[in-house]
Parts: C-alpha cells; structure tokens; sequence
C-alpha cells in the first residue's frame, strides 16, 4: 500500500508503518479480518495480527465479536481528542522538567555565588596586607584581563582630583563597561575635575555617526572633546600622575591589547606634552556632520 497519509500518522500518532497501512487499511470497509488487512494493506498476515493488536491497545480500532475475529477503525474525531491529549500531558511533562532544571540551574548559580563570595572575603585580607607591603620602584603593572583593566581604570578615575586626559580609539570596552566609565568620569565632572579626550575618527559612516552620538552626549555634561584622523595609542593620563595605556599585541592579529599603568609624575608629565600637543592638531567634533 502506498498512501499520502502514511507519513502524517507515523507523526501525528506515533504508529509503526505496519500499524499506520493496517489502520488505512480499515478505512476501506466497515470491517475487516486478519487476512483481508493483510490483503488490503499489503504486509505479511503475522505483522497484520500484531499492527492491529497494537491498534486495539492504542484505541485506534475496535474488534467485533463473533467466530471469526473482526476489526474496524475507531472514529478519526476520537483519535483527536485522544491524541490530543497525549500530546499536552507530554508537553506539560515537558515543561515540569525544564521549570526543575530552571530551579536546579538558579540553585547552581546561588550556591556558587555563595562560594564565591566566601572566597574572596577570605582572600581579601591577604591582597590588602600584599598591598601594604607595595615597593615603591614597582612602578608599572601589567594587565592583559579587561575586566581588571576596567577596574584598574575606575579606580584611577575616582582617585583623579584635577584632571583626567584621553586618547579614544578602538578596540573599545564592551557596552556594560563602557557605560560604567563614562558614568564614573561624569561623577567627576560634577565635582569639578576637568575632562578632556580627543577620540580617533573612524573610517565607516555608520561609526562616524555613533561616535558623534557619543561625544554629544558626554559632552552636554561637561568634557571638553575633539577629533583626529589617528591616534597613536588609547592612553589616559590622570592628575599629571598616573597614566593608563593600551598597547596593541605587534604580533597576534587579534584585536587584544596589554595595558600599563603607571605611578610616575614625570612621565605622566611627558606624556602631558603629547597630549597638548595633538589636542592643537585636533579639530572640534562638529567636523563630523560634515565628514
């Protein structure tokens, strides 16, 4: 037998290809026995028995009662209903394991949270003694982890009193981070440490008329921005004291970048001069409507 509706019972209802030729098979008349399924569906008699046994316990069909034993197909609308309803009590079983898991994953989290939390308390005191212990030539730290590169950076950023200066340009922190810091440096400007950046114009329309966005917005609150073609590093330089610099890696061509920061007034001082003097060649950020 070869039927069109075969595939969609194999689906919807879950048969065997035996059961689904012996069900359409049933179809066909009132009632059939054993031998005229077989005939009708065309599968050997021993797998026509067995199908239909196997219809009868799904309640797919009936037998008929008499010397010789008879089948015929239970009503399509029936087989609906109860389809249908196996489906629900499997999705919703479905859908009580996922909700368990939903709760052992949050479970997971908390507990780790929870150690993790545990941890650092107890490491804490330790990283503060080390602290104390700081050798004042010790100078320059190395940082590649941009997660300790931000709060490298937060923490100088709280620590300026007079002024901070920058040099922007790709690869830029992430949306969250990011944010973070232009939140931090506003909480400065408020407290009346001036803010001045240059940022490097990109090539692409699309991030010329975000970074104009940006710039826009910071400096409605107080810094003072400007534009050039190229920068030479990301570098911030705070109170003439400290300066955070980004340098990219010369050999991977992976867009990742080793910062320094370094406690030297004189170099900080040097670098001050750098900044002045491309803060001269800079142009105010308007130019960007135009560009």
């Amino acid at each position: 037998m070869k039927d069109t509706m075969i595939p969609g019972l194999l689906r919807a209802l879950r048969l065997s290809e035996y059961e689904a030729k012996s069900y359409l098979s049933l179809l066909e008349k009132n009632s059939m026995s054993v031998s005229e399924c077989s005939k009708v569906a065309g599968i050997p008699r021993t797998n026509a028995y067995e199908a239909l046994e196997k219809l009868l316990a799904k309640g797919l069909c009936l037998s008929l009662p008499g010397k010789m034993k008879r089948y015929c197909a239970a009503d399509p609308a029936v087989l609906e209903e109860k389809v249908s309803r196996e489906i629900e009590k499997g999705v919703r079983g479905e859908l009580e394991a996922l909700e368990r898991r939903r709760k052992e994953i949050i479970a997971e989290r908390n507990e780790s949270l929870k150690n993790l939390t545990t941890l650092i308390h107890e490491l804490t005191p330790r990283y503060t003694q080390s602290q104390e212990k700081h050798n004042p030539l010790e100078f320059i730290e190395v940082i590649k982890d941009p997660i300790l590169v931000h709060r490298r950076l937060m923490h100088l950023s709280r620590g300026a009193g007079v002024e901070i200066l920058g040099f922007s340009k790709p690869p830029y922190s992430e949306r969250k981070l990011l944010d973070e810091q232009v939140e931090e440096q506003h909480r400065r400007l408020k407290k009346g440490v001036k803010l001045r950046a240059i940022y490097e114009i990109p090539e692409k329309d699309g991030e010329k008329k975000d970074l104009l966005h940006n710039i826009q917005l910071v400096t409605k609150r107080g810094e003072e921005s400007r534009v050039i073609k190229w920068l030479p590093l990301k570098m911030m330089i705070f109170d003439e004291r400290n300066v955070l610099v980004a340098l990219e890696d010369p050999v991977s061509r992976e867009p990742s970048l080793t910062s320094l920061v370094i406690d030297h007034q004189s170099l900080a001082k040097a670098l001050k001069i750098v900044f002045e003097t491309m803060w001269q060649l800079a142009e105010d950020h308007h130019v960007l409507k135009n560009s």
